[in-house]
């Protein structure tokens, strides 16, 4: 896949330039807080929570698999930096519901917010470079598409439901491969029965984004490779043991979990969020059944 012309496939400026704008938001929250005009606190709380959330789902979905097999330890700190960061916007909502937001509570999310700005710009910054591979070309427009300003609605919009599509697809051959190495009949069921879901979900993406009038992602792609935690890598060391096979489907999950999160960040039109909630919701209930079998598998 070709970068689009100019620099609007570079993942590094895009991504400095979201944390530039969420760093701006908290500091207006801040000056806010300090003024205690709380019609204006509640807003530039909404909008800092649902830009910060949908940026820490990008930065999982598009960013750090490009990370993973070679810097493990950065991924695991920035990971460590993400929990805190929702942690901490999660406790802000609460203290704003209770009237109890402090300037100190809305300047310890700015420092964590800044310390770990700073440490995905320095992590990010190598990309700079020449992509090392079609996939970090295809995670690089991507994300330039997610964070890009003023982005056409309908390119953000579409951008997200290719995603999902790609993670749906995914899930599809996840849960087949799943299905094909486990011995245990009822596992083979529960496999089955998911990868067919997927499928249909697929579809049906596909089919939002045709009413939408954009171009459908080809069948098998390189965008359908961003989402592959499943069973490629493993698939010799996980051949027909269960708790091995369940642990990369929860991975699996966990990876389709976030991409609908980002998704449902998005402004997309009712029908469409319609069918994309309702999915996700049997995504997690797919993701809390595959952690309860795990469980089991575990016990002595």
């Amino acid at each position: 896949m070709a970068a689009p012309q100019g620099t609007q496939a570079d993942p590094a400026t895009a991504l400095q330039a979201d944390h530039q704008r969420l760093t701006s938001i908290v500091s207006r929250l801040m000056d806010f807080v300090e003024a205690s005009d709380d019609s204006l606190i509640r807003e530039e709380w909404d909008q800092l929570e649902s830009a910060l959330l949908r940026h820490l789902d990008a930065e999982e979905m598009l960013l750090l698999p490009m990370f993973e097999s070679e810097h493990a330890a950065d991924v695991a700190a920035i990971r460590a930096e993400q929990t805190r960061l929702r942690t901490l916007l999660g406790e802000g909502g609460i203290a704003l519901e209770l009237h109890t937001l402090r300037a100190e509570d809305v300047g310890v999310l700015r420092s964590m917010l800044s310390a770990h700005a700073a440490h995905m710009d320095q992590t990010v910054a190598s990309l700079r470079e020449p992509a090392r591979s079609e996939v970090d070309r295809a995670r690089g427009i991507l994300l330039t598409r997610w964070f890009r300003p003023g982005a056409p609605h309908q390119d953000v919009v579409s951008t997200a439901l290719c995603a999902l599509v790609a993670a749906c697809e995914d899930g599809e051959l996840g849960y087949a491969r799943a299905a094909a190495d486990v011995h245990d009949e009822g596992y083979r069921l529960i496999f089955s029965r998911n990868a067919s879901e997927r499928a249909a979900f697929a579809k049906e993406l596909r089919q939002a984004l045709s009413e939408l009038g954009a171009r459908l992602p080809p069948e098998g792609s390189v965008l359908g490779s961003l989402h592959r935690r499943w069973l490629d890598v493993k698939s010799e060391l996980t051949r027909g043991r269960p708790r091995a096979i369940l642990r990369e489907c929860e991975r699996g999950e966990e990876a389709a979990l976030s991409t609908y999160r980002s998704a449902l960040h998005v402004d997309l039109p009712p029908a469409t969020r319609e069918v994309v909630q309702e999915q996700y919701e049997v995504v997690k209930k797919a993701h809390e059944e595959v952690c309860s079998l795990l469980r089991m598998e575990q016990l002595p």
